[in-house]
């Protein structure tokens, strides 16, 4: 089974059990698989898991609609069984797999640190209101409407001048660029250049058209120290 990267980080994973589907391999895993996975009831209710997936994947139902009418059902059905039995066998293929193949944690590590930096740059730019969105339902979305246009703003901003560097760096550094393969794994989402809170220079020049500010030397960016980012609580986004 294919695993998604987009998967949290495995907490706990030690203390999570493992199933094991069929009959012992005689490999040093079977340790670890401590109990056994019960096929036959994902069997006996194949045809309603697949409806169920379809509704889902149509949105013809919500998931959280679904999960809770399983969840509450008293005793549980069939199809809440082979479901509970179809997700411990997922797990522990998942669970397995992560532990095998540093390839795969590499690629979650970074999808997660994506992510993790951009909840960072959101924490950066929102400092109004110690960063808590108004209870008003109508000024609630104004505000995140407002918060994605500077996040769009920003990134469009780093993907531009990330792109000019190291096109740069390419033609007089060529030895100093990493490969294709680590470049596609940096994301515009580096936020402490940006002067969140300070004096704000509007009467400079705008560089001509299509065309980008000077980029800054490896020297002067030294002598320049950048804005930390801000220590912003309560941001839930």
């Amino acid at each position: 089974m294919s695993a998604s990267p987009n998967i949290p980080r495995l907490k706990d994973a030690s203390t999570l059990r493992l199933y094991l589907l069929g009959n012992p391999s005689g490999l040093p895993v079977d340790v670890v698989l401590r109990s056994r996975a019960r096929p036959q009831p994902i069997r006996e209710q194949y045809d309603d898991m697949l409806r169920t997936a379809a509704s889902l994947k149509r949105g013809w139902v919500p998931a959280s609609l679904l999960i809770a009418r399983l969840k509450n059902a008293t005793p549980q059905t069939p199809l809440a069984t082979a479901l509970s039995e179809y997700g411990r066998i997922v797990r522990t293929n998942f669970i397995l797999g992560d532990c095998a193949d540093p390839a795969q944690r590499a690629r979650i590590a970074g999808q997660l640190n994506k992510g993790e930096s951009l909840h960072a740059m959101r924490r950066h730019l929102v400092i109004g209101s110690r960063a808590q969105l108004p209870a008003d339902e109508d000024d609630h979305r104004r505000h995140a409407l407002c918060l994605q246009i500077l996040v769009n703003a920003l990134q469009v901003w780093n993907a531009r001048y990330m792109t000019a560097a190291i096109d740069h760096l390419h033609a007089t550094f060529s030895n100093l660029v990493a490969d294709d393969a680590a470049i596609a794994g940096v994301a515009p989402v580096a936020h402490a250049h940006v002067n969140s809170l300070g004096r704000y220079e509007l009467n400079r020049q705008p560089p001509p058209a299509g065309q980008l500010r000077p980029l800054r030397l490896a020297e002067d960016i030294d002598a320049v120290s950048p804005t930390p980012p801000l220590g912003v609580n309560g941001d839930k986004h």
